[in-house]
C-alpha cells in the first residue's frame, strides 16, 4: 500500500471544504429568516455530516476530496471499510458538532423572533455565543484540540494516520486504479 502524503490529504481537504461551503451559505442563508429554521438547519448539518462522512466514505472509500486525488480510506489490511470503521472514524468528531450545535442552538432560542430577526449574521451569532451554556466553551475547546490532534499525531508518524485513523484501524492511501479488462479469447 502506498499511504496518502501530508499534501495529498491536505488538497483532499480544502476539496471537500469546497464541496461543504455552497452547503453552509445556503444553510446561512436559510436559518437568517428565523430561529427554528436555524433549528432545523443544525439538524440538517448533522445529517448532512453522517453523509459525507460516514456513508460517502463507506460507499465509495472516501469524501469527494479523496476520491479526486486519487485516495481511498481503507482498513490498516488494505480491505474496505465497513459502517463500524466509518463510524469510528468520525464519531468524536460528531459528538463534538452535536455538542458545539445544540449550544449555539440553546443561544438561538433564548433570543426572541424580533431580536434574531433583527441582527446580521455576525452580531446574531456573537449573541447566540452570549446566550449559549457555559459547557460552549469547553465542547468548542475539545473540538478545537481534537482537530489539532488530528494534525499533530499525522506529522508524527511515516504513514500519515490521524488520530481518527488510529481509532478505527483505517489509512489512507492511494487509490489503485484497476487495469483496464484485456480480453484473452482468441475467437473474440
Amino acid at each position: 500500500m502506498l499511504y496518502a502524503t501530508f499534501w495529498q490529504r491536505l488538497g483532499a481537504l480544502l476539496l471537500d471544504s469546497v464541496c461543504y461551503v455552497p452547503i453552509l451559505l445556503l444553510s446561512m442563508l436559510i436559518s437568517s429568516n428565523g430561529r427554528h429554521l436555524y433549528l432545523a438547519c443544525a439538524g440538517l448539518g448533522v445529517l448532512i455530516n453522517v453523509w459525507f462522512y460516514i456513508y460517502l466514505v463507506r460507499r465509495f472509500g472516501g469524501t469527494p476530496g479523496k476520491l479526486m486525488m486519487g485516495l481511498q480510506i481503507v482498513k490498516v489490511d488494505g480491505s474496505p471499510l465497513s459502517y463500524r470503521e466509518a463510524v469510528l472514524r468520525n464519531i468524536v468528531e460528531l459528538s463534538l458538532t452535536v455538542f458545539v450545535s445544540t449550544a449555539l442552538s440553546i443561544g438561538a432560542m433564548r433570543m426572541t423572533d424580533a431580536e434574531y430577526l433583527s441582527l446580521g449574521w455576525q452580531q446574531r451569532f456573537a449573541e447566540q455565543l452570549s446566550l449559549s451554556p457555559g459547557w460552549y466553551v469547553w465542547a468548542d475547546a475539545l473540538f478545537r484540540i481534537w482537530n489539532l490532534s488530528l494534525l499533530i499525531v499525522m506529522l508524527a508518524n511515516k504513514k500519515r494516520r490521524t488520530s481518527h485513523d488510529f481509532l478505527a484501524g483505517t489509512a489512507v492511501v492511494k487509490r489503485v486504479r484497476d487495469k483496464p479488462f484485456i480480453s484473452t479469447d482468441v475467437t473474440a
